[in-house]
């Protein structure tokens, strides 16, 4: 009966150290604060802003990256090879499981001759900055300004 008492303590007790990160049970978007992208003319070319909120996190830092494809058009419009453009944060801590970010992707850039098409939608990723582990992902479509 000690030994099983033993058991049943040492059992208990490890489960306390699971990292803070696998208590992310159901992250998820805010909505009162939705995740919307948008183009925005830089310098450069175009990039894309994401912005809006995530929450269900827990309270293990995380990283946020944006991929949006990327097409360098002919005048022609008959021919548009894919590219990617993307932006990632450093680590975010979240509040009270719950991240707000504004991410801005590097501007789309083609060779000479050739046109920047941004994609219709934006991938979002949540990782784990600990473990590289995939909390969140959804799809976001991409509105002109």
């Amino acid at each position: 009966m000690k030994r099983l008492l033993l058991a049943l303590c040492a059992v208990a007790a490890t489960a306390f150290l699971v990292p803070s990160t696998a208590l992310a049970v159901n992250p998820h978007e805010v909505p009162s604060n939705p995740i919307v992208c948008t183009v925005v003319a830089t310098d450069a070319g175009p990039a894309v802003e994401c912005a809006g909120a995530i929450a269900g996190l827990g309270t293990g830092a995380v990283i946020i990256e944006v991929d949006v494809a990327l097409a360098c058009e002919t005048r022609s419009g008959a021919n548009q090879p894919g590219g990617h453009l993307q932006a990632t944060t450093e680590p975010i801590t979240p509040e009270h499981g719950r991240v707000d970010f504004d991410v801005t992707t590097a501007a789309a850039e083609c060779p000479p001759g050739l046109v920047p098409v941004v994609g219709e939608e934006a991938t979002i990723n949540v990782f784990s900055a600990a473990t590289g582990e995939l909390l969140f992902t959804t799809t976001v479509p991409i509105t002109e300004v």
